[in-house]
């Protein structure tokens, strides 16, 4: 059973069409008791940063994403969903989930905001995950992610 964490916001049902039509079961979790029997997690994302820590607080699903990554339980975060996993958001100030060390931060000018274009995305170690997988794709974003302590994030180039 996949879990899509819900937060009151974001591309959700978006999220939950995919998975089903991929022939997976979906189930929505909006607090910690949802969680059970859950085995992977996706955690989409659009909204804001200090927003949603403290919906995810409220819900106490704080607590069940820190202890599904901590077992390795797959986990897929889109956009905020992994965002959220760092430190800190400069987005309201958001205190986040601090599973990865790391900040959330808005691009630096030159660069135009938001970021809207196709862009390549540059693998600095290739993976499997992305096989057959064009490296163009699209990006709409107003913020990065800085350092990541032991992982190695893709960039748009």
């Amino acid at each position: 059973m996949i879990g899509i964490i819900y937060y009151g916001a974001g591309n959700l049902h978006s999220v939950e069409k995919a998975v089903r039509k991929l022939g997976f079961r979906a189930k929505i979790v909006t607090n910690a008791n949802e969680a059970a029997g859950v085995r992977k997690i996706i955690f989409p994302g659009v909204g804001n940063a200090g927003n949603t820590m403290q919906t995810i607080r409220d819900n106490g699903l704080d607590v069940p994403i820190k202890r599904f990554i901590e077992e390795g339980m797959p986990f897929l975060g889109i956009c905020l969903g992994m965002q959220l996993l760092l430190e800190f958001s400069h987005e309201n100030d958001a205190e986040c989930l601090a599973v990865l060390e790391g900040e959330v931060k808005p691009f630096e000018r030159p660069v135009k905001v938001p970021h809207m274009s196709w862009n390549q995305v540059v693998q600095s170690i290739a993976h499997p995950i992305y096989s057959g997988i064009p490296v163009e794709r699209i990006f709409n974003s107003s913020i990065r992610i800085t350092s990541v302590s032991g992982i190695r994030p893709m960039w748009p180039e």
